[in-house]
């Protein structure tokens, strides 16, 4: 009998204890470099060596910490007027986008170049409602092997209260000589 998705899921999200070899090896494909000396999708343009992704740029997006060892990052983004609605609160689908881009950052601290991250799926919750200004997002990797990865991210106001959750399950691809994921 085959498992289904939820069993599937699970398995990805939990691992198999014969993978756990493979989880902790994973894990430190990306430890040993500081940032600087990191390259790749994810470190060229967070370090100014290339512009960013427009969909970060809009976001106002900057790192603010990364370890790859523990697999977790610290980043910022600059909610404006622009993301509202008629009420004046950021719309969900920013906070998700934010969300979305905390999660994958995690990913990718622990992955070494070559290799990039494609979202399976987002879960996001909405807390409370956020106003314009600095929302700060905390991202880590929960469990990774050699190709999948169980995400979790949370986004903080100003006043360090939560305002929106999220988890992923994100595969883990390499990138072809021209640096796209076939």
């Amino acid at each position: 009998m085959a498992l289904g998705p939820p069993r599937e899921r699970w398995r990805r999200r939990n691992g198999a204890p014969e993978r756990a070899a493979a989880h902790r090896a994973a894990a430190r494909e990306g430890a040993g470099r500081t940032m600087t000396e990191r390259s790749g999708p994810l470190w060229d343009p967070v370090l100014g060596r290339a512009p960013l992704p427009r969909a970060a740029a809009t976001l106002g997006f900057e790192l603010l910490d990364a370890d790859a060892e523990e697999g977790t990052v610290e980043v910022a983004f600059t909610a404006t007027a622009d993301f509202t609605n008629p009420l004046g609160n950021v719309l969900g689908g920013f906070l998700a986008a934010m969300l979305h881009d905390t999660v994958g950052t995690a990913l990718l601290a622990t992955v070494g170049p070559g290799r990039f991250q494609s979202t399976e799926e987002l879960t996001v919750r909405f807390l409370r409602p956020v106003r314009p200004g600095r929302l700060v997002g905390t991202g880590h990797v929960v469990h990774r092997d050699e190709d999948h990865a169980s995400l979790e991210a949370a986004l903080s106001d100003p006043t360090g209260a939560i305002v929106a959750t999220a988890t992923a399950l994100a595969r883990i691809v390499d990138l072809d000589a021209g640096g796209t994921a076939p």
